[in-house]
């Protein structure tokens, strides 16, 4: 099997939606991601977490960017069709209209 990093999309709008939510209004937002993990089984190795701002670093100096990331998650799947395929379900992307997500394969070294 295969490792997939995935990468969650969101306007900056859905993000201040989501971070001004009522803790009912989470919870309610949330069974639709539980029930996904479940269905998932063996295929979720990390279901993940939100990301915060991104730092630009290099040897001399260290910059705080915006960053549009909102959550990642690491899959497995034998091609990256199937990793696609299981992505297509995930509540994210019925949302908010503009939500996606990249999956990325995780190359051995």
């Amino acid at each position: 099997m295969k490792k997939f990093l995935v990468f969650y999309y969101a306007s900056a709008e859905a993000m201040e939606k989501m971070r001004n939510s009522t803790p009912e209004d989470h919870k309610k937002g949330m069974q639709p991601w539980v029930d996904w993990q479940n269905q998932l089984g063996d295929s979720l190795l990390d279901f993940g977490g939100p990301i915060g701002k991104a730092h630009k670093v290099t040897s001399e100096w260290t910059l705080q960017q915006s960053n549009k990331i909102g959550w990642y998650s690491i899959i497995q799947a034998e091609t990256i069709e199937e990793a696609n395929k299981i992505m297509s379900t995930n509540p994210h992307l019925t949302w908010e209209k503009w939500n996606y997500v990249e999956v990325c394969e995780i190359r051995s070294m």
